[in-house]
């Protein structure tokens, strides 16, 4: 890698470039690279995972740390301490020092054991621009650069032989820092997961769980409503606003068509499909053609109404009358093309008045018995059924498909998680009251199972590095401190 950069850049250029990265990591005190530089083993503060901090560089860390401190009480004041506390600071510039330098090290420790390796050109580009490195580095000497932005080569050889640094260590330097900003970013990008997260995830797949299911009657409710009775203004009002809102009483759109079944193997579906492509809206009789040198097998789609769980009738529903579409499925690829569409309509008001005067009572009674549910409760009087409902890993598919055939809100079931949560609705059928009783979480879980747990819970964040891996590490840094120092921090 070094000898890429090297030979990337002109000799004296790298030479400069590298003297504006080390004077960036000593004086503004950014990085920690070139700690192994000052290292004794008489002088170490502290360590993480072998890689030191010696007293030489934490005392410049400090001294950095102590004109920040001085910088914002000459702005802010009196304020400064609660400025400092907001950004995670303190007033203590050797604890700022060791908490940054600590933080780093586990930094650095984390790219090297995520096996992370950093481009040489992508280092070679970075450093190709002073004015960038200037962004990335901080604030630096006026006096480094020319009125045109070039770098001054005597003032940079000059800082290199106060310094007593080699070109090797300065190399090395610039190619850590390079790797711990792209780890930063990917940190800062990274979603945070807790360890009640995981938790969470582990009761819902793999915890068993006891529910107390109460079902109740809306006939009561029902029969008050129509006691009430309603206005005809009042049914057509209803019946409007969910003609409007979700077309409640419409004739459904029907379609009419035809559909081509052309049986494939793995090999020749991808020949198949390309050549159907391009014979989808051309002349019938290539088509036609193609249909029988194939095998295909056509049918008559007659009056068909939109099913979106389906794909022939979602690809029949897409298409405009006399174009062809086309999906695969599992050993055929199916051509559709849709020949009569009959529009949605709406239906009068007189045609349907019975069957909306039924739902205009029912949701008066849904709307009342949910007003019971959120008040004081519903009495043993309306209760049809109780049940227990247990869901283990292993039965929980077909027990939420039977919650799901009663109406009751499987989605929110799964998420029922704590001990004592109560899911109340109503449906078409009925109100249902759902009690979360008891968990009985597993006893261990296999190293395997548990990996596979931290996958799926991490598995929408789409970064290369998680979060988790810093927090992994801060628990699992063997971290190796001058007790002295140490204390002076706390």
């Amino acid at each position: 890698m070094i000898l890429f950069v090297r030979k990337y850049f002109h000799k004296n250029v790298m030479k400069a470039l590298i003297l504006v990265t080390a004077f960036s990591l000593v004086g503004m005190g950014l990085f920690t690279g070139i700690v192994s530089l000052f290292y004794s083993s008489n002088s170490t503060v502290f360590s993480v995972n072998g890689i030191t901090v010696s007293k030489p560089i934490f005392a410049l860390r400090a001294a950095t740390e102590k004109r920040i401190i001085e910088f914002y009480q000459e702005q802010l004041g009196g304020l400064a301490p609660q400025f400092l506390a907001q950004v995670g600071l303190s007033m203590s510039a050797e604890r700022n020092a060791y908490n940054k330098l600590l933080q780093e090290l586990v930094l650095s420790s984390c790219m090297e054991r995520s096996g992370l390796h950093v481009n040489p050109r992508f280092i070679a580009q970075k450093a190709y621009d002073p004015m960038l490195l200037m962004n990335i580095f901080g604030t630096m000497p006026r006096s480094l650069f020319d009125r045109s932005g070039k770098l001054q080569q005597e003032i940079l050889l000059k800082i290199l032989m106060n310094i007593g640094l080699t070109m090797e260590d300065f190399e090395r330097a610039l190619e850590e820092a390079v790797e711990r900003d792209l780890a930063l970013s990917l940190f800062h990008l990274a979603v945070p997961i807790t360890e009640k997260e995981i938790e969470a995830h582990i009761i819902k797949e793999d915890a068993t769980r006891q529910f107390n299911l109460s079902l109740y009657s809306l006939s009561e409710y029902i029969k008050k409503e129509k006691e009430s009775g309603v206005t005809p203004e009042g049914l057509e009002a209803f019946y409007q606003e969910h003609n409007k809102r979700a077309r409640r009483y419409w004739e459904a759109e029907k379609r009419s068509g035809s559909s081509w079944k052309i049986p494939v193997t793995e090999k020749n579906r991808e020949k198949i499909v390309s050549e159907a492509q391009e014979l989808l809206n051309g002349q019938e009789k290539p088509f036609n053609d193609f249909i029988q040198r194939h095998k295909g097998i056509k049918s008559v789609l007659k009056e068909q109404v939109l099913k979106p769980t389906e794909q022939q009738s979602s690809m029949l529903f897409k298409l405009e009358s006399g174009n062809k579409g086309i999906y695969q499925d599992e050993g055929s690829v199916v051509i559709v093309m849709p020949t009569h569409i009959i529009p949605a309509v709406e239906k009068p008001f007189q045609e349907v008045e019975k069957q909306v005067a039924q739902d205009y009572y029912l949701a008066m009674a849904q709307k009342a018995f949910v007003e019971d549910l959120e008040g004081p409760g519903i009495g043993d009087q309306h209760k049809v059924t109780t049940k227990k409902i247990i869901i283990t890993p292993e039965s929980k598919e077909k027990e939420f498909e039977k919650l799901n055939q009663e109406s009751i809100a499987t989605d929110r079931v799964k998420n029922m998680i704590t001990q004592g949560a109560i899911l109340r609705g109503v449906t078409d059928k009925g109100g249902y009251a759902m009690v979360l009783e008891k968990i009985e979480k597993p006893g261990s879980l296999s190293p395997e199972r548990s990996l596979a747990i931290r996958k799926a819970v991490y598995k929408d964040n789409d970064t290369i590095i998680t979060a988790a891996s810093v927090d992994s590490l801060l628990k699992n840094a063997k971290i190796k401190g001058n007790k002295t120092i140490e204390s002076s921090t706390n």
